[in-house]
């Protein structure tokens, strides 16, 4: 990288961490040296590797994207059998889509529900949609996310036990798992019903212990627990971390908003739980309620969503993109139902934004389908 690119990296770093941090942190008296802190060195990072498009990411509007459904993408049904309620997608280091799905389970209320006998986890191929690989039979018993880090690791909550699982690349068997089976629980090392994990480029990661519990909990990268946050929240059902803003922000479905909270990834506050306020940094959308929000994700500051509008209102439900710095909804988006045999999005439950920032997909348990739409800048 040139001399001159660099200085247009520290000049946006500069400008995130004045948005990120309170101001006193970054007046003479309490000096950052860029070079060595490691938020900044992670936004070099990942534009570097390109998952960060400068425009779209710090000076987005609505004006310089558009969401656009793909309805060639990809031959319906997908040729998966059984194929069961799609409850959660993400995509690998490659870009393909992974969605995770209960085969011949349907949402359960069993205290033990059975283990689910077919595949679960499916690869898909970004381009033609067919089936790359499948795997996770014998293992899961209610599926609900699924999330892919920075290093191709893949995790997956399990509502049927309560439990967390991270598989290494290419392992079917655990590297991890938190929880205890069938066992829920309100302290730090039990769940109810989780929902989501957030994975940070530094090892910690956030679970939505969403259904019972409503709470969110960080562990640092050995799966200590750190701490929770709680904000008046009702069925937290996804997570988006936007590390460009050091934020963990929680689908708070019933409530029909997000909640943002300081997500503490420096070094000196990673591990700290209790000198950090519960207060959210942002509510969002400032103005007004979102229906049930099922599911988020986000490039850079910009969350997408999906969600269900009331019963009283006759809307659809569709995608909608959320500015975390203005609080407001800056786009909205939708299925193309004027193709033979479309139909706009019935049941989402899932929704990520591919990490080259390129493409959305949305997971739906209701149709049992996967969408795909192209983000153009």
């Amino acid at each position: 990288m040139n001399g001159f690119g660099f200085l247009v990296i520290a000049a946006l770093a500069l400008q995130l961490l004045v948005k990120a941090y309170p101001t006193s942190l970054i007046a003479p008296s309490n000096y950052i040296n860029y070079e060595e802190d490691p938020l900044f060195a992670m936004l070099r990072q990942k534009i570097e590797r390109g998952e960060i498009d400068m425009e779209s990411n710090f000076f987005m509007d609505k004006s310089r994207f558009q969401v656009h459904h793909d309805p060639e993408w990809p031959p319906e049904p997908l040729d998966i059998q059984p194929l069961g309620h799609i409850s959660a997608v993400d995509t690998d280091l490659k870009g393909n889509p992974v969605i995770f799905h209960r085969a011949e389970r349907s949402w359960s209320s069993h205290n033990k529900p059975p283990v689910i006998e077919g595949n679960t986890i499916a690869v898909l191929d970004k381009n033609s949609g067919k089936v790359l690989s499948t795997w996770g039979n014998n293992t899961f018993h209610v599926p609900h996310g699924l999330t892919i880090d920075h290093r191709g690791n893949v995790w997956v909550t399990d509502t049927g036990t309560h439990q967390i699982f991270k598989f290494a690349p290419g392992s079917t068997k655990p590297a991890l798992v938190l929880g205890e089976k069938f066992i829920s629980g309100t302290d730090s090392s039990h769940f109810c019903r989780p929902t989501d994990v957030a994975v940070a480029t530094n090892g910690y990661f956030f679970v939505s212990d969403g259904y019972c519990n409503k709470r969110v909990m960080k562990f640092d990268h050995d799966g200590k627990f750190v701490r929770e946050y709680t904000h008046d929240m009702d069925v937290i059902h996804d997570l988006a971390l936007i590390e460009e803003r050091d934020a963990i922000c929680a689908a708070d479905r019933e409530n029909g908003r997000v909640v943002c909270f300081q997500a503490s990834l420096r070094p000196s506050e990673a591990g700290d739980s209790t000198d950090i306020s519960n207060e959210p940094l942002a509510i969002l959308p400032v103005s007004e309620s979102l229906g049930a929000v099922f599911a988020i994700s986000n490039l850079g500051p910009a969350i997408f969503a999906v969600r269900q509008p009331r019963v009283s209102n006759k809307e659809p439900p569709n995608g909608v993109v959320l500015s975390f710095d203005k609080g407001e909804i800056i786009d909205t988006w939708q299925r193309d139902a004027s193709e033979e045999n479309g139909s706009f999005l019935m049941n989402p439950h899932d929704v990520v934004v591919s990490k080259d920032g390129k493409t959305v997909y949305v997971a739906e348990i209701g149709p049992n389908r996967l969408s795909k739409f192209n983000i153009k800048h």
